[in-house]
């Protein structure tokens, strides 16, 4: 009797954790101001970028600086935790820039692609935070 109600426990506890859904599914909000880091290592360059993003869906578009004078507006897609999207600069050396970055957390994510300008085409990586 007593192995029949353990055999009966373990089965209902299987039962009831076998059941459970995961609610964990992080969502991420790329609305607001984020910097960081802009690196080209075959320039020799690193230049301090900021944003102005607005998320609409998975959408995401908005406006770039760097430290060295660069500009532009940025238009994208977030799915999931993955970013990817287009620099379009609109100073004097032009260009894009694409960008594909994972967000490490809510608040911070890394990538890279590819710069195309004035300057030809040369791989980067970015990092930035909110």
């Amino acid at each position: 009797m007593k192995r029949f109600v353990f055999l009966t426990l373990v089965c209902f506890l299987l039962l009831i954790t076998g059941c459970k859904q995961s609610t964990t599914s992080e969502t991420y909000d790329m609305t607001g101001n984020w910097t960081g880091t802009i690196r080209i290592a075959s320039l020799g360059v690193s230049s301090v970028i900021n944003f102005t993003l607005a998320q609409n869906g998975s959408t995401v578009t908005g406006t770039f600086s760097t430290d060295r004078g660069r500009t532009g507006t940025f238009n994208g897609t977030l799915s999931g935790s993955s970013l990817t999207g287009t620099m379009t600069y609109d100073d004097a050396c032009g260009g894009t820039a694409s960008i594909a970055g994972t967000m490490k957390n809510a608040t911070s994510m890394d990538g890279a692609g590819t710069v195309t300008d004035c300057n030809g085409s040369n791989s980067h990586t970015i990092s930035i935070q909110k």
